[in-house]
């Protein structure tokens, strides 16, 4: 409930009467003081949260559209103090709860000048040097908007300046990825991970036998608890042997500074397949590499024998463009130097800088004293604005904060404030109105400030906000809550998008084991939905399905695409794996065309499976001799092995047609070096580097993570066809982009999804989450590829009558491309 008037301004007078009595306190007896102030604080906010959650009031609640505004104003405000107000406070709150206990605070307000009140209320212990301020002119310009200051005698104690900066967003702070937040100048702690660089030698040659890696390696490291390594690992089908964490010694772990040469041993299993050697940086600093060198001996012998390697000294390729070794986590940089190499003109490089060492993610800084001035709020004549400084004054211990907050430790501060928060506010179920509030606040703000394909999909998402805001209903069933907040994400046209529980959460496993599926796939061919496989007897390949449980079908899947993100064939896809979903059990009742037929039949199928059918009705083996010296591959399942086993045919073949219908194997990249001559590039992946809220002035884009692909024997030298569709997303439209762009083949089909970069995604309060494509990747000219994808050469689609009739059409399209070349 709301607190009067008089109840908000009797805690704002005990609230300053707190302070003023703390600072003569501090004056004498620091030490103690400390302590009190925590203690204050927790009851502080406790006061003022039950009063405002739980105190009964005689006014009158506001009506629904009141409500909304509210919210709308928190909304916004919420977005630019997380994301862009610097403060040591706002950095180190509980997010989750304190917008819980925000929306309950501001709900009620029954006029702008009780929504003020209460958004200072809220927001002023998190961010100190914030206003809202109210003015009757939208276009009114406060003189001191865009400045903040601090007093001239404090300068010289708050020497660091502090700012967010974004690579895209990090929703985990200890994490380390693609996606990076920091503040600058301020420490902070990150989840060390491995950058690799590999190459691959058939181990069949050398099964049974002794092998030996040496390298010259040498490490700059940030402490001892990054690690640098050479590494030798053995692939059989079974397992993986690593000698570099199996060896009795440290000798391969790297400790100098200067140029050494370092060698790991074992012996290679008989079952081997793989034999991967290479290094790899595990924290942060640089590890330099150079003169690598693999041996063998059968066992009793006494001379090594040399394994060729390709590019072992690193002489070949230029900057980061490495030819023939492969690179593993983008969050690392891999580039080819020339000064003080061991040996040769150049070696490589791996190197990561610690953002708590270097203070910056790039160089772009917001002006001292930088604000933004945003309107919030507005009912006719009344406005609120907001004014936050994007940049703070700092010293090492805290962030400038105004004097009753600035004389003691902020930290001290702010965990006092969480834990006031923690007991006050216990998340209890979805249906609970602040947690749906919530989510629909925090996945609004996460597509504003860091979406970053709104100048290709035309919508105004501050309506979206108010449509969400409004379907929120506190009794409605937890499907009908996500569906209503698929329907804002599905208006931001992504192919990555989604609401629903995170998986790793109780809720998502419950609601799971009550949904099941019948056993049949299907397509959507001109708005007929058609099966294409079935497990069950009921149901053959080509039969319509005219309605299920009532529901024409058309009807049925327009309602799925409404709350589906991305581009139609997206849509049509992703709605099929719902269409026939329901209790797990129960049965579907399905009305059907067969045959050509104008006639009904009526058919009931269980839904007795815990997952829907995703099979295509295609009838080819994995890698599969299709015609005379012509090959099929399908991209989506063939094991690197059996990939690289049949590479002597492939590159002999008249022709190989590569099926990329859907999503590919995560080695197929390596394959499109024996595709090609010359070295070649991913399309351009571009992370926003952000300063400022609501996606104005991006500052640049981070392109660090394309792929450098080198050439490799052999190369296939026959015609070759690539097989493509809407199921193809995301890394198999950036296969598909190197294929378009370098046009290295044919590609039969239809249209890929539409959608790359790599998927980000945050958890929310409920044990919700929303995931999202969280950077923007163009075609290799620069031209757009969000919504548009990769395009056939040859259009090729199946037919009703060629499903019934077990034809694969796009497959023989491709097939006869290759028989009619020369």
């Amino acid at each position: 409930m709301l607190t009067t008037s008089s109840q908000f301004s009797r805690l704002q007078k005990t609230f300053i009467l707190h302070r003023q009595n703390l600072q003569m306190i501090l004056q004498k007896y620091r030490v103690i003081a400390l302590a009190i102030i925590g203690i204050v604080l927790v009851l502080s906010v406790g006061a003022y949260f039950f009063q405002t959650r739980f105190a009964t009031s005689v006014a009158e609640s506001p009506n629904k559209e009141q409500t909304t505004h509210n919210l709308r104003a928190l909304a916004k405000l919420y977005g630019y103090v997380r994301y862009f107000h610097p403060s040591d406070e706002a950095a180190g709150v509980d997010w989750d709860r304190f917008l819980l206990y925000a929306i309950d605070s501001v709900k009620n307000a029954r006029n702008h000048t009780e929504l003020q009140k209460a958004l200072e209320g809220v927001f002023k212990p998190i961010a100190p040097t914030i206003r809202i301020v109210s003015v009757q002119n939208i276009s009114e310009s406060l003189a001191n908007d865009k400045k903040f200051t601090v007093p001239p005698a404090l300068v010289p104690f708050y020497p660091k300046r502090v700012a967010w900066q974004y690579s895209g967003l990090n929703t985990i702070p200890t994490a380390d990825g693609i996606y990076k937040s920091i503040r600058t100048d301020r420490a902070i702690q990150v989840r060390s991970t491995f950058g690799v660089i590999f190459q691959e030698v058939n181990a069949e040659k050398y099964r049974g036998k002794e092998i030996r890696l040496t390298g010259a390696l040498k490490k700059i490291l940030r402490d001892s608890t990054d690690i640098a390594k050479l590494r030798l690992r053995v692939l059989t089908p079974t397992k993986a042997i690593d000698w570099d964490t199996a060896a009795v010694t440290n000798q391969h772990r790297i400790s100098d500074t200067a140029w050494h040469s370092y060698e790991i041993s074992g012996v290679i299993d008989t079952n081997a397949r793989t034999i991967m050697i290479g290094a790899s940086l595990k924290g942060f600093g640089s590890l330099s590499v150079d003169n690598m060198r693999l041996f063998v001996r059968a066992l009793g012998e006494r001379e090594w024998k040399r394994v060729e390697l390709t590019n072992a000294d690193f002489e070949q390729g230029v900057d980061s463009s490495i030819t023939q070794w492969t690179k593993s986590n983008w969050s690392f940089r891999y580039a080819l130097a020339r000064e003080n190499s061991y040996n040769g003109s150049q070696y490589l490089r791996i190197s990561k800088d610690h953002p708590g060492t270097s203070g910056r993610l790039f160089s772009a800084m917001p002006d001292t004293g930088e604000c933004i001035s945003k309107i919030i709020y507005q009912d006719g004549q009344n406005t609120l604005r907001c004014i936050v400084p994007l940049v703070l004054p700092a010293h090492d211990s805290s962030t400038y904060s105004p004097k009753f907050t600035r004389d003691y430790n902020a930290a001290k501060g702010i965990a006092s404030y969480n834990a006031a928060l923690k007991q006050l506010i216990k998340p209890t179920t979805d249906a609970d109105v602040c947690i749906r509030y919530a989510n629909v606040i925090m996945v609004w703000n996460i597509f504003q400030h860091f979406y970053p394909y709104f100048d290709v999909v035309k919508v105004d998402w501050e309506a979206e906000l108010t449509k969400a805001l409004e379907r929120v209903k506190p009794y409605a069933g937890t499907e009908d809550f996500i569906t209503s907040v698929n329907l804002m994400v599905a208006a931001a046209h992504d192919g990555h998008a989604a609401f629903g529980f995170a998986s790793e959460k109780n809720g998502a496993l419950g609601y799971a084991a009550t949904i099941g599926f019948p056993s049949f796939s299907a397509l959507e061919i001109d708005s007929n939905v058609v099966v294409v496989a079935s497990l069950d007897n009921n149901l053959r390949p080509g039969d319509i399905i005219v309605s299920i449980d009532g529901k024409k079908s058309a009807e049925r899947m327009n309602e799925l695409k409404r709350t589906i993100s991305g581009t139609p064939q997206v849509k049509s896809i992703r709605a099929l794996t719902q269409f026939a979903q329901g209790k797990r059990g129960s049965i579907a009742y399905l009305s059907i065309k067969r045959g050509g037929k104008s006639e009904t039949e009526f058919v009931n199928v269980y839904r007795s499976s815990p997952t829907p059918l995703m099979a295509d009705g295609f009838r080819h083996e994995t890698i599969d001799k299709v015609a005379d010296n012509v090959y099929y591959v399908d991209l989506n399942s063939v094991a690197r092995q059996e990939l690289e086993n049949s590479l002597p045919a492939l590159a002999s073949a008249k022709g190989v047609i590569l099926d990329m219908r859907r999503y590919p194997r995560d080695h197929i990249t390596s394959f499109i070096a024996h595709l090609i001559d010359k070295p070649v590039q991913s399309q351009r992946w571009n992370v926003p580097l952000t300063l400022y809220p609501d996606q104005e002035r991006t500052v640049g884009y981070d392109t660090s993570g394309r792929w450098d692909i080198a050439p490799k024997a052999p190369r296939l030298q026959g015609k070759i066809v690539f097989l493509t569709g809407g199921n193809a997303i995301s890394y198999a439209e950036s296969v598909m982009g190197i294929i378009e762009h370098y046009k290295l083949a044919e590609i039969v089909g239809e249209a890929t999804a539409g959608t790359n970069g790599s998927a980000n995604k945050c958890t929310l309060p409920g044990g919700f989450m929303i995931s999202w494509t969280g950077m923007k990747v163009l075609k290799h000219d620069g031209s757009q590829h969000h919504l548009v994808g990769i395009q056939p050469t040859v259009v090729a689609k199946r037919t009703i009558q060629g499903i019934a009739e077990g034809k694969d059409e796009v497959f023989e399209k491709a097939l006869s491309l290759i028989h009619s070349s020369k």
